[in-house]
């Protein structure tokens, strides 16, 4: 495909996903206007802005569609309800700990690259693709029953001030955040990309998440899934996340799971390292493949799929019985393994 007609097959992004009308039950209540500031107008802005986006959603915590419970989670009662999705507010500084409104900070990542990647592709794409950092939130509650995993939450941030504060389009200038020329339309690219995420299926003690991404395969890049699995034990309100690779086609179809298990710790900070493919530019305009990541690991323990149970891990649609067992199995081999 040429630059002309990747740029013209781009066109204008649409507005970004929090004007959409969503359920209130699946969104924290704050003001989400639809004004978008210092939008540029150049068709080559507007290319290089939303092809970087793929790369700086980084796929592992960027927030989820938000507009509707997946087929698997309707119709289950306390267990649909047990898990809302919502986005951290604007302006919640995202540290170390868990964010205010918040009871445990899950995971945060920050994008990187080396040297000699900013060297290839140039200072300005270089600092916009390490821009934003995302994370996952979560707010865990006790009740009559036990302890449940009641919210996710989901954002996108970057440091205001020398502080790692959560972000939006419609927020970002009265932030006095700093975001240059490009910034403001990668950021609401950003945020209309989490569409594509998706909320697998919710269940009594957690959740299951897919988070497409684009990352580093054989000599090239490739679109993938990195599935989370959120659980909290009812007893002791411990909570774990596990995550795992799945491969698919061009069609979207799930090719099932690749490598290990991970588990996560609360509060984890992972650097993110990528990598540029110079033959997914064109003019100096990457593709949606144009960076991948390279590792996604926080090295803490790994294991490997039990064998009866990799037709369910790598299934693109789940039940809560079958997201349950994974989480059984998944909590068993991480007690009995040694980690970190």
């Amino acid at each position: 495909m040429t630059a002309v007609a990747r740029l013209r097959r781009l066109g204008r992004p649409n507005r970004p996903v929090a004007i959409l009308p969503i359920p209130p039950r699946f969104l924290d209540q704050h003001s989400m206007t639809p004004a978008i500031h210092h939008r540029p107008n150049s068709p080559l802005v507007r290319a290089r802005a939303g092809l970087l986006v793929l790369v700086l959603m980084l796929a592992v915590t960027v927030a989820p569609s938000l507009l509707m419970p997946p087929p698997a989670a309707r119709g289950l009662g306390t267990a649909t309800d047990a898990v809302r999705l919502a986005l951290v507010r604007p302006g919640t500084v995202v540290g170390t700990d868990a964010p205010q409104g918040w009871t445990h900070l899950i995971l945060k990542s920050q994008p990187s690259l080396t040297a000699a990647e900013r060297e290839r592709v140039g200072r300005l794409t270089a600092d916009y693709a390490v821009m934003f950092f995302t994370s996952i939130s979560a707010d865990v509650r006790r009740s009559a029953d036990g302890y449940r995993l009641a919210r996710l939450g989901y954002g996108i941030g970057t440091t205001v001030n020398g502080h790692p504060v959560a972000v939006s389009p419609e927020t970002a200038a009265s932030q006095g955040v700093e975001l240059g020329f490009l910034g403001p339309l990668l950021l609401e690219t950003m945020f209309r990309k989490q569409r594509e995420v998706r909320l697998v299926t919710a269940f009594a003690t957690g959740a299951v998440v897919d988070t497409p991404t684009i990352m580093a395969k054989g000599t090239g890049h490739a679109m993938i899934v990195l599935r989370y699995l959120h659980t909290v034990d009812p007893l002791s309100g411990e909570l774990n996340t596990f995550v795992w690779r799945i491969d698919h086609d061009a069609n979207g179809i799930y090719e099932g799971t690749v490598g290990e298990v991970e588990w996560l710790a609360v509060g984890e900070q992972i650097d993110v390292p990528m990598k540029a493919d110079l033959g997914e530019f064109t003019l100096g305009i990457p593709s949606e493949r144009g960076f991948a990541i390279l590792k996604f690991s926080a090295d803490r323990q790994h294991f490997a799929i039990p064998p009866g149970l990799q037709s369910i891990a790598g299934a693109k649609q789940l039940t809560p019985t079958q997201a349950e067992t994974l989480e059984r199995s998944f909590l068993t081999i991480h007690r009995r393994e040694p980690h970190r």
